[in-house]
């Protein structure tokens, strides 16, 4: 698949786990020169986005990346628009 920058690509992998690590994909976004990966709205990791993963959005509020849905490096308004745009999906 060829992408242009700016398009997003949706990883079909969910629950990876790599050395010992577990990780989700969101998207990927190819940029100039590379790619951006976003995470997972599913904060909570139990496979819809919902109530449960605006509650761990919320306790990451603020200058804490474990939130942080559009990789500016915090969690605020902006990744909570994007976790309410996702609400009710898989994650």
């Amino acid at each position: 698949m060829n992408a242009e920058p700016g398009q997003e690509i949706v990883i079909d992998a969910f629950n990876m786990s790599f050395a010992n690590y577990e990780f989700q994909f969101g998207t990927v976004q190819v940029e100039a020169g590379g790619v951006i990966v976003s995470r997972s709205a599913d904060l909570n990791n139990n496979g819809i986005i919902g109530a449960g993963d605006i509650g761990m959005l919320l306790s990451y509020w603020g200058n804490n990346p474990l939130g942080d849905l559009n990789n500016d490096g915090v969690s605020d308004g902006v990744d909570m628009g994007i976790l309410l745009s996702l609400w009710g999906t898989q994650g």
